[in-house]
């Protein structure tokens, strides 16, 4: 008899260690996948791109690239053109750095025949004068269709190209501003400091 009771006891024993036993695995269980879910969650939002505007999202520079922009430019010229004209045989003329003989700046269309530019005064611009028409004889922008018809453009400085259409908009297309055309024939252009090109875009 009291063996028989040593093993009900031994039995109920090891049925209760049981039932602890698997209580705490079905816990343990619940806890991990709490956890991995919320370190899921976790990933996700940090993996989620910035919208754009945001202060998670870069720009890059507005004017493609280059150290500046027109609209950063202050641009002086000893004649300029801002409305639709008509001139002929008039003379143009610069010796001053960063200045242009001639510019045009107008969505308008402009004529000048015969005339007579020249340009004097070295920049050290760099871009300023390879992109934007910085220090240029004749400078065309603003969206203006100009032409020129015969006469000389002449240049004798560094940074100093003969004739400039400038037909972007510090790199924005479709702004105003682009599409500026110039038009040049029987017209004899010279450049011969550094860094000055005849006709430049």
């Amino acid at each position: 008899m009291k063996h028989r009771k040593m093993i009900v006891i031994l039995t109920v024993i090891a049925c209760i260690g049981l039932l602890i036993s698997c209580a705490d695995t079905v816990g343990l269980q619940d806890s991990t996948s709490t956890s991995s879910s919320s370190a899921s969650s976790t990933s996700s939002s940090s993996s989620r791109p910035g919208k754009p505007g945001s202060s998670s999202s870069s720009s890059g520079p507005s004017d493609g690239g280059h150290s500046s922009s027109s609209r950063s430019l202050t641009y002086s010229a000893a004649v300029e053109i801002t409305s639709s004209d008509s001139q002929s045989s008039k003379t143009y003329s610069s010796t001053t750095t960063d200045e242009s003989a001639l510019i045009i700046s107008t969505d308008e269309d402009v004529t000048i025949s015969n005339p007579t530019v020249t340009k004097s005064g070295s920049s050290n611009g760099g871009d300023n004068c390879n992109f934007y028409g910085l220090n240029a004889a004749v400078l065309v922008k603003g969206g203006s269709t100009t032409t020129i018809t015969g006469g000389t453009i002449t240049s004798d400085a560094s940074g100093a190209n003969g004739v400039f259409s400038y037909g972007g908009n510090g790199g924005s297309n479709g702004a105003s501003g682009d599409g500026t055309t110039v038009i040049i024939s029987n017209t004899v252009i010279t450049t011969t400091g550094s860094g000055s090109g005849g006709i430049m875009t």
